[in-house]
């Protein structure tokens, strides 16, 4: 089971769509680095995956008791 898994998750700002249908997920053990252009949303996954920013459409699934800390 993941860790963190996101489904077909979208999130938009007025008309600007930021993130469209985007699957992701950590296993235990896994490392991964989000890179990507200036107002790409990568601040944005980050904020939805610590669930601190909602989403307009997906699911967010996260293991009970995980912290999520962002540097």
């Amino acid at each position: 089971m993941a860790l963190i898994d996101l489904i077909a998750l979208s999130k938009s700002y007025e008309s600007n769509q930021i993130l469209k249908e985007i699957d992701f997920s950590i296993h235990e053990g896994e490392r991964g680095a989000i890179i990507g252009k200036n107002g790409g949303g990568k601040s944005t996954l980050l904020k939805i995956i610590q669930g601190v920013l909602d989403f307009d459409e997906g699911r967010r699934v996260v293991e009970q008791n995980l912290n999520i800390q962002m540097l």
